[in-house]
């Protein structure tokens, strides 16, 4: 199992995951927008311009993704973070195919996270999920992500909760 940055040739295959997901109603989902065809095409497309986006691979097949961003998304402003420094990642997209749910890809994904933002000097990691099953929940927490807020509901996005991680 690799993890490496996404390429243009790899939007398919992209693709073909975030839909597997959708499809299937599973998936661990990172963020509260929700997109129409045309925009997810436009936020992968720039994910990978942007040199944001990682993959999970498997025999050189996608099985999962990850997004860092650098630039903190609007509705996080309102939130009282515990890293008050411009020095963070934000984890915008965490998808992993239903086919390899419950083998802890989730967590290799985070644990790359936190690795590659320490390396970056990032001094923490942050995301907001509205997809709080009790699954998600207990990987956020055994990853010792602390819970600093709740993000209401809007007309084009879901409610959520944020959580953030300190690096050391």
């Amino acid at each position: 199992m690799n993890i490496i940055q996404a390429k243009d040739n790899d939007f398919i295959d992209i693709l073909f995951v975030v839909k597997q997901c959708l499809k299937e109603k599973q998936g661990l989902f990172i963020g509260n927008k929700l997109y129409t065809d045309s925009e997810l095409s436009e936020k992968i497309k720039k994910d990978i311009e942007d040199q944001a986006l990682f993959l999970c691979q498997e025999h050189e097949s996608c099985i999962a993704l990850i997004a860092l961003g650098r630039q903190q998304p609007e509705e996080y402003r309102h939130i009282s973070w515990n890293d008050n420094s411009a020095h963070f990642l934000s984890i915008q997209n965490l998808i992993v195919h239903p086919h390899w749910q419950q083998k802890n890809i989730a967590e290799k994904l985070l644990l790359f996270a936190e690795s590659f933002s320490t390396e970056q000097g990032y001094s923490s990691l942050r995301f907001s999920t509205s997809n709080l099953s009790e699954q998600t929940v207990k990987i956020f927490e055994e990853a010792k992500f602390i819970r600093t807020g709740h993000l209401p509901a809007t007309k084009q996005n879901m409610p959520c909760d944020c959580y953030e991680k300190i690096l050391k």
